[in-house]
C-alpha cells in the first residue's frame, strides 16, 4: 500500500509539473521547489510503510 501511495504522489507530482512548466516557464524554480517537496514525501511514506511491514515481519 505504501509503494502504491509513493508511487501515485510521484507520478501525480511529474505530470502536473510538467503541465505547469509548459504554461507558465518563468515559475519554473518554484514548480521544480514543489516537486521535490512532494517526491520527499514520497520517500518519508515508502519509508515508514517498509519499517512498518519490517517490524510486522520481525515479529
Amino acid at each position: 500500500v505504501g509503494i502504491l501511495i509513493a508511487m501515485v504522489l510521484v507520478y501525480g507530482s511529474v505530470r502536473s509539473s510538467i503541465v505547469a512548466i509548459g504554461r507558465n516557464p518563468l515559475a519554473k524554480r518554484t514548480i521544480q521547489s514543489s516537486m521535490l517537496k512532494v517526491i520527499g514525501i514520497a520517500i518519508i511514506v515508502l519509508i515508514t510503510s517498509l519499517g512498518t511491514v519490517y517490524m510486522i515481519l520481525k515479529g
